[in-house]
């Protein structure tokens, strides 16, 4: 019984002390301004790739809780979402990215996406940097390509063509449309 009593006296004074930092503002680190002579610590040197001293423009991909985003020389991009649901998804949503891949080139991010857990399909898509559209990668006929996650093989050729497992991009021009080869 003293035990119990002992257990919620501490109890109590936690919770009083919680509700008085949140209430009178007493967290400090929120105000903390370092001194003007001081140089902010980094944890990466700048380094100027040859890319971006010849003026080409570089673009990566990242993937975070958010989504799936292109790493654009100006900003960050958005283009697949993580979804919440497992059963189902709308366009521009998806559950798991399975492969992404930048063209030699810089104009194009592939990318193969898992819309539902239940799947064992991943849907082909490619993201056109300049025109900031995202496309289906898909046959002439306009049926969008769906790949086995576990037997995909997908690449970018030297000359920018886009292939995956027996599929090959039929123009540089529009990546997104194969054909068989």
């Amino acid at each position: 019984m003293k035990h119990e009593q002992a257990l919620i006296v501490v109890l109590a004074y936690l919770i009083g002390f919680s509700t008085a930092f949140i209430a009178f503002g007493l967290d400090n680190v929120k105000s903390y301004k370092p001194k003007p002579d001081s140089k902010p610590y980094t944890t990466q040197l700048p380094v100027k790739s040859a890319a971006e001293e010849r003026g080409e423009a570089r673009i990566g991909i990242a993937i975070r809780e958010e989504g799936l985003y292109a790493l654009l020389s100006d900003r960050d991009r958005i283009i697949s979402a993580q979804s919440a649901s497992l059963i189902a998804t709308e366009s521009g949503y998806h559950h798991q990215v399975i492969k992404t891949e930048v063209s030699p080139n810089n104009q194009y991010i592939y990318y193969c996406v898992q819309l539902v857990a239940t799947s064992s399909d991943c849907a082909n898509f490619v993201f056109d940097v300049d025109e900031d559209v995202v496309y289906k990668v898909s046959r002439a006929d306009g049926e969008q390509i769906m790949t086995p996650a576990t037997l995909l093989v997908a690449a970018w050729t030297s000359d920018n063509l886009l292939t995956i497992n027996n599929f090959v991009s039929a123009s540089k021009a529009e990546p997104w449309r194969v054909v068989e080869r």
